[in-house]
């Protein structure tokens, strides 16, 4: 409980610092990863804004009982359908460094977000092919680093809440890995 305490505090420390003129937006999420019959909860946060047109900042943090990492970075988005990031940060337990990027193609209703990480315990990704069918109702496809790729679908149950769930599989260990997540996006 510690852990989700300190990252509420880091998020609103964050959002409090942001120039009153710069829109913030991001999502808290509480991600639940079944493999092999064994679940893992836990949370994730983004945050991001614009200091212009073209560069910003983000955050991002994952807390769950095997595994805690925290990264603050910067962004430049260089046309209105692409943006790219860097950051750095630490890992729980590993005490070393770990560096961040990720990728966001969007046009119309569909678009690409990719975050790769490395350094500090190693390789790690995640990228997901959506395509927004409405304002309640988001699919696609969803990837993850050693568990495979499989199918994606997020559901606004009440803005700001949305419910989704993936089920990965092809992975490194070939077995169905679900996930089922709910989100608060702001």
């Amino acid at each position: 409980m510690k852990k989700y305490f300190v990252l509420f505090l880091v998020a609103l420390v964050l959002a409090v610092a942001v120039p009153a003129q710069s829109q913030v937006t991001g999502c808290l999420e509480n991600e639940n990863n079944l493999q092999n019959a064994h679940l893992t909860p836990g949370v994730q946060f983004w945050i991001q804004s614009q200091f212009n047109k073209h560069f910003g900042w983000f955050g991002w943090a994952l807390v769950n009982k095997n595994w805690s990492e925290a990264y603050p970075g910067l962004s430049w988005q260089p046309t209105s359908w692409l943006q790219v990031g860097i950051g750095a940060g630490i890992e729980q337990g590993q005490s070393k460094a770990r560096i961040g990027e990720f990728i966001w193609i969007g046009k119309g209703e569909f678009y690409f977000l990719g975050f790769t990480e490395h350094s500090g315990s190693g390789f790690w990704y995640r990228a997901m092919a959506m395509y927004k069918a409405s304002d309640r109702l988001q699919f696609g496809l969803m990837s993850q680093h050693k568990l495979g790729i499989g199918p994606k679908v997020e559901v606004v149950i009440h803005k700001p809440f949305s419910l989704w769930v993936a089920f990965l599989y092809f992975g490194q260990e070939p077995k169905t890995t679900a996930f089922a997540g709910l989100k608060l996006g702001f």
